[in-house]
């Protein structure tokens, strides 16, 4: 009877001290600050008559192809600041993209130079003759909304960049051809759906520019919910009245679910609960255990003396 409850004591301090490493590993915490929004029903804003209309985007762009921009407001009652650049990223929640998955050249993302697509990009492999550059559907159908953030009372945008935004180890399996990478693809196009060249993706910044393009890689990742699209050059954006300019022009036809926007940035903080609560639990556990692990032994010892 002494013996299982010696035992059972042990168990407990033992659970005590794993629960006590646990919240010492945890104390720091993530806290998120995010402003999101759905800005699926934008009105569309006619620039003509510089006024808004009684007809949404996506209402506009599913009857039409013509350009629609539409804007969203931004109140800042207090400085929105993080650990990090404040990202923006955009969400698709319904998107079907693992549909396209496979639908890609990985030598292609390897930056190895083949004028004969892989078989799985078709049918966007060639376009009238010419081998594409990115092949496949999975990168034709990159998403290509865009978002402007401004300042009301400034006429500039808001200094943004598109590169740092995700890990290095993100990157593996996105490199570029070598050499000059306009000249290296001088005998490629570029999927039927894009408006730029890929080696036009971000031309302020070459160590982001082509298939290294980190808008790019993070529409390839399939498995991510959120995609980055820019941040900021600084940890911090001031209060204050702000507005985004979104260019609404992803296709109805490619996508009609919910498009959201999320600006994000995240704090390291401590719980000082956490920490004391958790060395406390150690101390304990750990000098029951050892009290009751003596007491075992004596136990034993006086049962072997005893027969």
């Amino acid at each position: 009877m002494k013996k299982s409850i010696v035992i059972a004591v042990g168990i407990l301090c033992l659970s005590l001290f794993i629960l006590g490493i646990v919240l010492v590993a945890t104390y720091k915490e993530k806290n998120e600050s995010k402003f999101e929004y759905d800005y699926t029903k934008c009105l569309k804003y006619d620039t003509r008559s510089d006024t808004f209309q009684n007809l949404t985007c996506a209402e506009f762009r599913n009857n039409s192809s013509g350009y629609c921009i539409c804007f969203i407001n931004l109140t800042i009652t207090e400085d929105l600041y993080g650990d990090v650049p404040l990202t923006l990223y955009y969400d698709l929640s319904s998107y079907e993209q693992p549909n396209y998955s496979q639908s890609k050249d990985e030598n292609q993302l390897l930056g190895k130079i083949s004028e004969t697509p892989a078989a799985q990009c078709e049918p966007y492999s060639y376009l009238n003759g010419i081998p594409i550059y990115p092949c496949g559907a999975l990168a034709n159908f990159m998403f290509n909304d865009t978002f402007i953030l401004k300042k009301y009372g400034f006429r500039d945008p808001w200094p943004t960049v598109s590169h740092g935004m995700i890990k290095e180890e993100d990157k593996i399996g996105y490199r570029n051809p070598p050499g000059d990478l306009e000249k290296a693809l001088q005998n490629f196009t570029k999927p039927p759906n894009w408006m730029k060249n890929v080696w036009e993706l971000d031309t302020t910044y070459p160590d982001n520019n082509g298939i290294q393009n980190e808008r790019f890689i993070g529409w390839m990742k399939t498995n991510w919910r959120r995609k980055p699209f820019w941040q900021l050059n600084d940890t911090i954006l001031p209060s204050g009245r702000y507005f985004f300019r979104v260019d609404y022009n992803y296709p109805q036809t490619l996508y009609n679910g919910p498009r959201k926007i999320i600006l994000s940035t995240y704090r390291i903080e401590s719980n000082l609960f956490k920490l004391v609560m958790g060395t406390i639990l150690l101390i304990i556990g750990l000098i029951v255990l050892l009290l009751s692990t003596m007491v075992y032994f004596k136990t034993i010892k006086k049962l072997r003396e005893k027969y």
